[in-house]
């Protein structure tokens, strides 16, 4: 603006203020949008190590965690577990509830679902996802083709459904097919799906494959796989460009490597890698409880574990807390059930078996032992003193099995620990042919079913072909009718409710001891933010939100 004595140039006023209000709003941009242009200029290669082989990235075929390192980054799923275990929609609009009608019974032990998915998601291709990808992978996952991939699948879903291009319905059998397989391409895979070798399955994915997730498969090889960003993923901005995944043939290889500063993000990585790292600034250990335990397995057919005043004596003679600190350093892995603390139902229902050497005694006395001169108990001459076979390759398993054995003889028992190989120890455990006990790995993530590990159908045996899960042959009616009824539930609170239920009465029977949270264990570059280890799964599952 430029004035006189006739007056003032508002032309110049106006261009004034029009650059101000342009220059105002350059700001207000930069203040919000500054961290996500700070976040796209990071860009770059980030490399993660792991261990083992990715050979099966096809979403219908591949179960494994390792394998899903990639494809939690290239596929979406409609709703996923954070960190918390709280389920939150990714695809979906919002999850599926009873409140609104979209999960409902539907006849005899069936559930209907109504999956609406969210209008602005698109293929890396551009094409948009809609409700006929959903119902096409249904329709693949649940197919002959692949039924060797998914045995348990038959029969699942009896009726499938499009309402509308964002919305299709299902009505399943619960407890077979709850958790729905990821989106895949109608378009661009109709006709082109084969149920060939793991290996070819992959290379078919790998190579015609539009992607749903944050990233797209830019190459793949079973040792090293590299993922670009997707720029058709609208959902988050993922801040690094390019994802190396290099698979390594063992910890020791892959230790070697990250020392050498070629990697930045190992997992998994035991205790024993954790201890060969040393301590630096610039680099950060996450040691987080899981979603597995380590787990005292009785065989509930033999003498010693079948008494169940034995079972209570082991709980009163071990002190979870301090078993806790004294192998993982901190009493944050001890358990509390047979569900991890982290579940949102998981109750320490085993508090009631606080320490107590007079008890766990007087449960031996109970049985009909007494104390020799040397103060261990016997009964017609034979010493108590059971049997535990534990993996000769986890050393927390072994760490555990020996602060058991000090427990026992604490109070007068004994404990004869069978150290064999990963293979001998699988055998005797599936095959149900451990004495007294062993020591195994328990899994129970957020979708856990009781019954796959509880019900008396899942006996491992013949009728099974021993590929069932209750490996100490409980046997119990009061159970398998929760367990069954677990099945029909279809809100969240009652599940939690029942889950509650149930677990006060595995505290009362023990079919098995918990005796420690297996840890969950990721070291990374300190320049490199929000990893979140879930205590399950992937460590990709929310990549498209990490930093550097």
């Amino acid at each position: 603006m430029t004035c006189n004595k006739t007056g003032c140039n508002f032309t110049s006023m106006k261009k004034l203020i029009l650059a101000a209000v342009v220059v105002a709003a350059v700001m207000v941009f930069a203040l919000f949008a500054g961290s996500a242009c700070s976040q796209r200029k990071a860009g770059g290669v980030l490399r993660i190590g792991t261990v083992g082989r990715i050979d099966q990235v096809n979403p219908l075929a591949a179960k494994d965690d390792i394998s899903a390192i990639v494809r939690d980054a290239v596929f979406a799923s409609l709703f996923r577990y954070n960190e918390k275990w709280e389920e939150e929609p990714y695809l979906l609009e919002r999850m599926p509830d009873a409140s609104d009608g979209s999960v409902k019974h539907a006849g005899s032990g069936m559930i209907s679902i109504d999956y609406t998915l969210k209008p602005d998601y698109k293929w890396s291709n551009g094409n948009p996802i809609d409700a006929y990808d959903l119902l096409f992978a249904y329709q693949m996952e649940y197919s002959p083709r692949f039924s060797k991939f998914n045995p348990d699948i038959n029969n699942c879903v009896k009726k499938a459904s499009v309402s509308n291009p964002q919305t299709a319905s299902f009505t399943i059998v619960p407890g077979v097919c709850d958790f729905p397989p990821v989106p895949l391409s109608k378009k661009a895979l109709e006709g082109k799906l084969i149920a060939g070798t793991a290996e070819e399955l992959s290379k078919e994915f790998a190579g015609a494959s539009p992607y749903s997730g944050p990233y797209i498969i830019k190459s793949f090889e079973p040792r090293k796989i590299v993922l670009a960003r997707n720029s058709q993923f609208t959902k988050y901005f993922p801040a690094i460009d390019t994802i190396e995944i290099i698979c390594y043939a063992s910890e020791t290889e892959m230790l070697e490597q990250y020392k050498k500063k070629m990697l930045d993000v190992i997992t998994p990585v035991s205790m024993g890698g954790l201890n060969q790292i040393p301590d630096d600034k610039g680099i950060k250990k996450l040691v987080k409880p899981g979603s597995v335990q380590i787990c005292l397995i009785p065989n509930l057919d033999n003498t010693f574990p079948s008494d169940i005043r034995f079972r209570k004596a082991v709980m009163y003679a071990l002190k979870r807390n301090e078993l806790s600190k004294k192998i993982m350093g901190s009493q944050e892995f001890m358990s509390i059930s047979w569900l991890s603390p982290r579940h949102p139902a998981s109750v320490d229902v085993l508090s009631q078996y606080s320490a107590s050497e007079d008890k766990a005694q007087q449960m031996f006395e109970e049985m009909g032992y007494k104390q020799n001169k040397d103060g261990h108990f016997e009964k017609d001459g034979i010493l108590l003193t059971p049997s535990v076979i534990v993996n000769s390759e986890e050393p927390l398993d072994y760490a555990a099995a020996l602060y058991l054995k000090e427990s026992l003889e604490r109070v007068g028992a004994g404990l004869d620990i069978k150290a064999y190989p990963p293979d001998e120890c699988a055998r005797y455990l599936r095959e149900r042919i451990f004495p007294d006990f062993i020591i195994a790995h328990i899994a129970t993530p957020p979708s856990v079913d009781p019954e796959k590990l509880f019900h008396s159908k899942q006996i491992p045996g013949t009728l099974n072909d021993y590929n069932g899960l209750n490996y100490s042959g409980w046997r119990n009616s009061d159970n398998d009718a929760l367990c069954v009824r677990n099945k029909d539930m279809i809100s969240r609170d009652q599940k939690i409710t029942l889950l509650k239920d149930h677990q006060k009465l595995f505290a009362a029977d023990l079919p098995y001891i918990p005796l420690l949270i297996y840890p969950e264990i990721v070291v990374h570059d300190l320049s490199i933010t929000n990893i979140k280890p879930r205590g399950f799964g992937a460590i990709t599952w929310n990549i498209e939100e990490w930093i550097r």
